[in-house]
């Protein structure tokens, strides 16, 4: 199965685009990008739609990509790490 980060990554890839390109044509950091690509976090509505028409990936399966990984981390199957909740653990009382 296809996963969001290694489409958007095989895709810029291809096109021999760098991620601080990528950034650069949506407004965000280099960092971010990389994120994306490693499935840690997703992009935004806007900076999917606008990485998507730049690597040339159908609408239509950037959203479905983004949604199952959407999915993927409210059934929390995703690293907690990456989850901001999983700071926020109840502290001991002793």
């Amino acid at each position: 199965m296809t996963i969001l980060g290694e489409r958007l990554r095989d895709a810029r890839t291809a096109l021999e685009l760098s991620q601080q390109q990528i950034a650069n044509h949506v407004n965000t950091t280099q960092s971010a990008v990389s994120a994306w690509e490693r499935d840690e976090t997703s992009p935004s509505t806007g900076d999917l739609v606008a990485v998507a028409v730049l690597l040339n990936i159908p609408l239509e399966e950037a959203v479905t990509l983004a949604v199952d990984y959407e999915t993927r981390f409210a059934a929390g199957r995703t690293n907690r790490r990456h989850d901001p909740r999983a700071n926020h653990a109840p502290k001991s009382t002793r």
